[in-house]
């Protein structure tokens, strides 16, 4: 947690001592980066990102959670999504951070653990 800004570390004690968070912040404030601070030792973690955002947050995943297995559940519909979730879960257990999107959600990332 270093290497996080002083609003970054912030936002990971404020989620830490709840539990839930939104973390509601502009762009280029390092949301992916909080996020994945938040979810480290988690067992699961769905995160919910328009779809245009999932190639960045599978990245950050790589970067900041290098145990955890990344899922797109990236299929248009909720039946294909829950196969996709259902797939990923036989292979990789219980580790798995889930990214699902929306294309038409005007939300920013969140994550709920």
């Amino acid at each position: 947690m270093d290497s996080l800004w002083a609003h970054q570390r912030e936002a990971v004690e404020y989620a830490a001592s709840r539990n839930s968070a939104l973390l509601h912040l502009g762009v280029g404030c390092g949301k992916s980066r909080i996020a994945c601070e938040i979810a480290r030792g988690k067992r699961r973690v769905l995160v919910g990102c328009p779809l245009a955002v999932m190639p960045a947050w599978k990245k950050q995943a790589a970067l900041w959670l290098q145990d955890a297995t990344v899922v797109l559940l990236d299929r248009p519909g909720g039946v294909a999504k829950t196969r996709q979730l259902e797939n990923a879960l036989a292979v990789a257990g219980d580790a798995p951070v889930t990214l699902g999107g929306a294309p038409m959600a005007p939300w920013r990332s969140f994550v709920m653990h």
